[in-house]
């Protein structure tokens, strides 16, 4: 797999109001409330100081092949209650870390209309940086070692519909579905998932596309959800396996959002690139 990061489309406005960047890694047992509550004092508290413990997230691993063809569902038996996710959290409540016993992530929130999108490396190095301070405790309080199995880049788009909330305004693959009876549905759910493949051919990955309607908080009026997720196998267990993967799924997020928006509302979010 290759990280080189190529010119990339870029926004002055982009619509994003989240970003996240994930790992999945071998389930640790060690890994229980009380380490993450150390991890947490050693590690996060100074620029983290807030903590919410929240239900356990079951994370998500691609397959291929037949079994792959279709969405998995993960069925887990317990020999007890699930341990708990936890949330640190900055002062503002828009840049936080997640952690649970084989699952961590850094997060980015957009929480109030002034706050502008810190572009992704501003969520990709300290992500780097606390994976790699992570792993180090985890060695060194002999819990574990990190042995990443998935790595994830997540982009939420909410998207204002122009031309009377049609969905073919924003979103390029439904321009011309119109037939002689049917016109444009009132709204719409959809998902859409691209192979992302090595260059022989073999997959290693793929990009979900979601959209899903929705309404704005602050006036009720509908909106719709673009959600772009790339998610994959890294190259090997090494930390710099996870961020060659994280690379490429940004830029796989990046391009495809490019490619799936007109060109109408890319020149409204401000294109200074283009794809």
């Amino acid at each position: 797999m290759n990280s080189r990061v190529p010119e990339l489309p870029a926004y002055e406005r982009p619509p994003v109001s989240e970003v996240s960047v994930a790992v999945t890694f071998e389930p640790l047992d060690g890994l229980s409330a009380f380490a993450i509550g150390e991890i947490w004092t050693q590690i996060f508290k100074a620029e983290f100081p807030q903590s919410q413990e929240q239900p356990p997230l079951v994370p998500q691993v691609e397959q291929f092949g037949a079994m792959g063809s279709q969405p998995q569902i993960k069925i887990q038996f317990l020999p007890g209650p699930p341990s708990p996710r936890f949330w640190f959290l900055d002062p503002s409540g828009s840049d936080l870390v997640q952690i649970q016993r084989d699952w961590f992530s850094r997060n980015w929130r957009r929480t109030s209309a002034e706050q502008v999108y810190p572009r992704f490396p501003a969520i990709r190095d300290p992500f780097e940086r606390e994976l790699v301070r992570l792993s180090a405790f985890l060695s060194d309080q002999g819990i574990g070692t990190l042995t990443p199995v998935q790595c994830e880049v997540s982009y939420v788009n909410p998207i204002v519909p122009t031309d009377l909330g049609r969905v073919s305004s924003f979103l390029r693959q439904w321009r011309d579905t119109e037939g002689d009876f049917l016109k444009e549905p009132e709204n719409l759910q959809a998902n859409f998932r691209y192979l992302i493949a090595d260059d022989g051919g073999k997959p290693f990955g793929r990009l979900h596309v979601g959209l899903q309607p929705a309404i704005q908080v602050t006036d009720g009026s509908p909106i719709y959800l673009l959600t772009l997720t790339a998610r994959g196998a890294p190259n090997g267990y090494e930390i710099a396996d996870v961020m060659g993967f994280v690379d490429i799924g940004h830029q796989w997020i990046v391009r495809g959002f490019a490619d799936i928006a007109t060109d109408e509302m890319q020149e409204a979010w401000g294109r200074i690139r283009e794809p």
